[in-house]
């Protein structure tokens, strides 16, 4: 499939200084579709709603350990959507493919689960409760 994007229909629009401070891309296409629109990224970007934030008493690492589990949660539904499909294919290429894909996931997921490592056990502690309202376990 290729780059919905890769048009020769690409116009740049005007755009101030603070839009550009903001990260709105202003590139779009002859449809008028920019790329922040075509990938929902101002309802993607909104996702993370820090339980800490809203409690009075923000941890700045929450917000690292909601975008890796988010980017995980997205990662597994396009598993599962490759997998649906290669379920359904009779073309072995097709078939090894979408799994090679899969298996390549798979491993970005394994990799990117270290990126938690930069957040000590405390700074989870310090959040953890926002999260699951229990007993300390300390």
């Amino acid at each position: 499939m290729a780059c919905p994007f890769n048009t020769s229909r690409i116009s740049f629009m005007e755009m101030t200084e603070e839009d550009a401070q903001a990260g709105t891309n202003k590139v779009e296409l002859g449809l008028g579709v920019t790329y922040g629109q075509y990938l929902q990224l101002p309802k993607l970007l909104d996702c993370q709603k820090l339980q800490s934030e809203e409690q009075g008493h923000r941890v700045d690492d929450e917000h690292l350990f909601i975008i890796i589990h988010q980017s995980y949660e997205l990662w597994f539904k396009q598993i599962i959507f490759d997998i649906d499909i290669v379920v359904d294919e009779t073309k072995t290429l097709r078939i090894v493919s979408g799994l090679d894909r899969t298996v390549r996931i798979l491993k970005l997921l394994v990799d990117q689960i270290t990126i938690l490592d930069t957040m000590s056990p405390l700074d989870f502690v310090d959040f953890r409760y926002s999260l699951f309202p229990l007993k300390p376990l300390l």
